[in-house]
């Protein structure tokens, strides 16, 4: 996948997928009576001109292999009381020979996820 196809054909479906994995975040979180609940859980698709600027530091605009390129196409964060950021970076499972990861434990801020 290129940057124009990520535009124009997989943008909304990786909004869609990250939407879907708060979902799933949320009901996991409400179902487990030991956890402490988070004030929010929020959840983006990068945004293209975000993107577009990544790739053009890293010399990467015309990269055909984008979702190989870039771990950070779809995540989210949890806010707690005590304002502590829990990052969850999420992204497309065949980017990755199938492999799902979950909390990002590396990062300290969800903000800067997209290294």
């Amino acid at each position: 996948m290129n940057l124009n196809d990520y535009e124009t054909k997989y943008f909304s479906t990786y909004k869609a997928f990250a939407e879907t994995v708060r979902f799933i975040l949320e009901k996991a979180i409400l179902a487990a009576e030991n956890l402490p609940r988070p004030q929010s859980i929020q959840c983006r698709a990068k945004g293209v001109e975000s993107l577009r600027r990544r790739l053009a530091d890293a010399g990467m605009l015309d990269t055909q292999k984008l979702e190989l390129d870039r771990r950070d196409l779809a995540g989210g964060m949890g806010t707690h009381r005590e304002r502590k950021k829990v990052p969850v970076c999420i992204q497309d499972p065949s980017a990755t020979g199938g492999e799902m990861h979950g909390l990002d434990s590396a990062s300290s801020e969800f903000s800067e996820v997209d290294r």
